[in-house]
């Protein structure tokens, strides 16, 4: 008994068939996209959940689908408090936004917030000058208390920090911390969390399959 996440961001590649033929190879239950405010492309057999503009300019950012025939128990999208910055120019962004669905496979509860932190890691970047420092550590915080507060839970996606960051600002006791580049992985309240990398088209990011048992 397992649930399986696939994880991409897809930053200049939303238009390649890259994506579609990863999901139909490994048939996730879960796909997190990250820099998905264009995507618009449909993915047969999965639900779609994605927010819009009107929930923010950062509310379409990311995106999830998840498999027909699982169920949706709950859907979510959490405000971050603090503006950022980048990741290329200092032009200040507005506060991201994740999601959280609530997945049931098997009769088992699957807690998954997908997410897309600010770049430059908690000491804020140096393309930015330190200016995302705080932006960071707010996603940090939120996310690290989301996972404490339950038994199982995983977030995944792009961190935009390595796993040693990973681990001290954002895994609460308990939880492990599987990456599969210096940005993208998860973070998972579980009994066992296995991230196996993936080919990125561009050789860029890491996407990556997450598989998640519970206890």
């Amino acid at each position: 008994m397992s649930l399986l996440i696939e994880g991409a961001n897809i930053a200049g590649v939303e238009e390649s068939d890259a994506l579609l033929d990863a999901i139909a190879l490994h048939k996730p239950d879960v796909v997190i996209l990250t820099e998905a405010y264009h995507y618009s492309q449909h993915v047969p057999g999965y639900q779609r959940v994605q927010y819009s503009k009107k929930h923010g300019a950062e509310a379409r950012d990311v995106l999830v689908l998840v498999k027909d025939g699982l169920k949706i128990k709950r859907r979510a999208l959490i405000k971050m408090t603090q503006a950022w910055y980048g990741p290329f120019t200092l032009r200040k962004r507005a506060p991201r936004r994740y999601i959280v669905v609530v997945v049931v496979k098997d009769g088992v509860k699957y807690p998954i917030m997908a997410v897309h932190f600010p770049p430059g890691g908690p000491q804020g970047g140096v393309k930015t000058r330190g200016r995302n420092k705080s932006a960071w550590r707010a996603s940090a915080k939120r996310v690290r208390r989301w996972l404490r507060l339950r038994a199982l839970a995983v977030a995944a996606g792009d961190f935009n920090a390595d796993k040693q960051d990973v681990k001290k600002y954002v895994a609460p006791a308990g939880a492990i911390v599987d990456m599969a580049s210096n940005v993208d992985g998860a973070v998972a309240k579980a009994g066992e969390l296995n991230v196996t990398v993936l080919p990125h088209p561009r050789k860029m990011h890491g996407w990556f399959l997450a598989r998640v048992f519970p206890a």
